[in-house]
């Protein structure tokens, strides 16, 4: 078996940090501080504002967004079925954590 800093099952081995994280993270973290430097507390009132009106007036994608940020988004449930030789397998996953699984 190679050694790439993995067990037999694909998890990172004691002392492995695990690679050498997000190539993006840098750039990502400077452009973010720009944008809080440049957004002023007034100014995300009246985009805020800005929003909620449109979504009073109708506008259903605004207030999808007001609603999804403000009490969040709704979960997302899959069930799958499979047979697998004379075993029938039920899987139920809910926002990506198994839930429940029968067979």
């Amino acid at each position: 078996m190679i050694d790439n800093g993995r067990d037999d099952r694909g998890r990172f081995t004691d002392g492995n940090s695990g690679g050498p994280g997000n190539p993006h993270g840098g750039t990502v973290a400077r452009l973010r501080a720009a944008l809080l430097e440049g957004v002023t507390e007034d100014d995300l009132r009246e985009i805020v504002a800005g929003l909620v009106e449109r979504a009073k007036a109708g506008d259903a994608r605004a207030a999808r967004e007001v609603l999804d940020r403000v009490l969040g988004r709704p979960c997302q449930a899959l069930e799958v079925q499979a047979r697998e030789g004379g075993t029938e397998i039920k899987l139920t996953v809910v926002d990506g954590r198994k839930v429940e699984s029968e067979g």
